[in-house]
């Protein structure tokens, strides 16, 4: 691959993060406004985690300290992956560790993307995955 091909592919990665971030720190932010969608909140955030931070990651060659922008109520923030890992994942973890128990490890479950991954996988209809990864992955 070369080097223009790499740094397209970079800057889509760094796009695809800062979009996931963005919608899981607004689920977190809506939970907290109306507790009573936590269960299924926090299970969709989790999955966008996996598919929007977590998968991006693993398979490109980004540092922790190259820069996102992240549009967060309506402002754009400059972080770290670092930082934007934090606000994201790292806040769904804590808050799933407030929590405990079997929560607790379905939320782990599906960042680690394991069976709890795949279960609310096959929930989330066609046309919501779509509609994510239309917001997750747009070019």
């Amino acid at each position: 691959m070369g080097i223009f091909s790499r740094m397209k592919k970079n800057a889509r990665d760094v796009q695809t993060i800062a979009n996931a971030v963005a919608k899981v720190v607004d689920i977190i932010d809506d939970i907290d406004d109306e507790p009573k969608l936590d269960d299924v909140g926090y299970l969709i955030a989790a999955w966008i985690c996996r598919v929007g931070i977590l998968d991006v990651l693993e398979t490109s060659s980004m540092l922790m300290t190259n820069t996102v922008f992240v549009v967060i109520k309506g402002h754009i923030t400059k972080m770290t992956l670092r930082e934007a890992l934090f606000i994201s994942v790292g806040r769904l973890s804590l808050r799933a560790g407030g929590i405990g128990g079997e929560f607790e490890s379905m939320i782990m479950s599906i960042l680690d993307k394991g069976e709890w991954f795949y279960q609310v996988d096959k929930h989330i209809s066609t046309e919501n995955k779509a509609a994510l990864f239309n917001v997750l992955f747009k070019r």
